[in-house]
């Protein structure tokens, strides 16, 4: 992996494939169906990971579960939020935990490029 990394957590697979396609031409491109293995991906690639796209709802840990755990264990990762609906609570909850931005399906590629130009640095 000589490339920075995204990566990419969702519980439904056809998202995880959308983003993926986004970035695998000019990044390492990780994978995890749910917040528990987001946690062990984190934990093994931290200096690769350069962006985090993380669905809110998930089975088992959530997303925001997630950045509690990043934002405890201070990993300075920038984390994408994503959701299909808007929800100001959970967005307030997200952003308290150190959510960078969020991102609303369906995906816009030109939105999705935008973010990875503006935090993977």
């Amino acid at each position: 992996m000589d490339r920075p990394a995204v990566l990419i957590v969702d519980d439904m697979e056809v998202n995880r494939d959308i983003l993926s396609f986004y970035f695998r031409k000019e990044y390492t491109v990780l994978e995890a169906a749910d917040g528990e293995e987001a946690i062990d991906t984190i934990k093994k690639y931290t200096d690769r990971i350069a962006l985090v796209f993380l669905d809110f709802y998930m089975p088992g840990k959530s997303g925001l579960d997630v950045l509690s755990f990043m934002q405890t264990d201070n990993y300075n990762i920038p984390v994408i939020m994503v959701t299909g609906e808007p929800d100001n609570e959970l967005e307030k909850q997200a952003f308290a935990l150190g959510a960078a931005d969020i991102i609303y399906k369906p995906f816009d590629p030109d939105v999705v490029y935008g973010f990875a130009s503006k935090y993977i640095q």
